[in-house]
């Protein structure tokens, strides 16, 4: 079987430490604990979410 490596494998998401409300780990509730389990554990380079955030990154004050 030919595996695709998922370069955020292992990652927490950027975003979980200063999370936009829009983010899934914002306002964690039953039915989005699947989707932040999924995109801020590992996947982020996969959700919708941290693309459209991910370049305000660098203007954030650490």
């Amino acid at each position: 079987m030919n595996e695709t490596r998922n370069p955020g494998a292992g990652k927490i998401c950027p975003l979980v430490k200063r999370p936009h409300a829009s983010c899934h780990c914002a306002n964690l509730t039953s039915s989005s604990a699947e989707a932040a389990i999924y995109f801020c554990g590992g996947h982020f380079d996969e959700c919708e979410i941290f693309s459209r955030h991910s370049s305000q990154l660098k203007n954030r004050v650490k």
